[in-house]
């Protein structure tokens, strides 16, 4: 590395696709196809009204690892996509950054009742270099510093956030049937910015603790009502199948909401 410059890594962003669920109501055997699946209204999803629906996909979505999956070495499958759920909008997310998904097809028999767009966004992991100016430095005669003299500093400031993208968000409730046997958070892999875990306290208040951990080591107590942030180091992500939660009353359970 070269001294005046300074390097760091791009992450790169994973491409995206949205499937609308619009204000008509879908027909039996209309199907919606991503990346050649197809899943058909009726009997992949059949929700009433459009956030419903919208739910139901990215439930059927999420749990078809066999049609949406890659094999690695060790012939387990590794999801290709994602899908969350915001209103009645399901955003369908890469699983890894870059450029390869990019023009991934989405489509549908009936556009009527559905507004889809394909892939798009991803870009890839770079090497980038900024030029610093040089600093001068000069030498000045020894700062004499008496008590109850004010003295002038720089404070630094925080850098302003001018972006216009908006996050996009995911959450969910997960409730652990036996005290003792901790249960991840996401029965899948999930990779995340931040997450906010809440012991359940609004309409059905948990009875005792909440303990959260990682790789089934839970340590963290949590109360009802109390709550439990973890977020990311810059160029890192979280994955919601590492964490672990366990309880001390059966049905007891949490209510997350995660950036990603």
């Amino acid at each position: 590395m070269n001294p005046g410059l300074e390097y760091y890594r791009a992450l790169g962003e994973p491409a995206t696709g949205t499937i609308k669920m619009l204000n008509i109501k879908p027909s039996l055997g209309d199907t919606v196809t991503i990346d050649g699946t197809v899943f058909t209204y009726g009997t992949d999803f059949n929700g009433d009204s459009e956030v419903q629906r919208a739910r139901q996909l990215t439930v059927a979505v999420n749990a078809d690892r066999n049609e949406l999956s890659i094999v690695n070495a060790l012939a387990n499958p590794i999801k290709k996509f994602y899908a969350i759920y915001i209103g009645n909008t399901v955003y369908l997310i890469a699983s890894v950054p870059g450029t390869d998904y990019n023009g991934t097809v989405i489509s549908t028999s009936n556009t009527d009742s559905f507004s889809v767009t394909n892939f798009s966004g991803g870009t890839n992991k770079v090497l980038q270099a900024q030029i610093q100016e040089p600093i001068n430095v000069i030498v000045q005669e020894p700062l004499q510093v008496q008590f109850g003299q004010p003295i002038d500093v720089n404070v630094l400031q925080e850098p302003v956030n001018n972006s216009t993208t908006k996050c996009l968000f995911t959450s969910g409730t997960k409730t652990i049937a036996m005290p003792g046997t901790p249960e991840p958070l996401s029965g899948i892999s999930f990779l995340v910015q931040s997450v906010e875990i809440q012991a359940q306290f609004f309409k059905v208040a948990n009875a005792n603790n909440v303990y959260i951990g990682i790789n089934g080591d839970v340590k963290r107590i949590v109360e009802p009502g109390d709550s439990y942030t973890l977020e990311a180091p810059p160029g890192k992500k979280i994955d919601l199948n590492d964490i672990y939660l366990d309880v001390d009353n059966g049905s007891d359970g949490v209510f997350y909401l995660a950036i990603l």
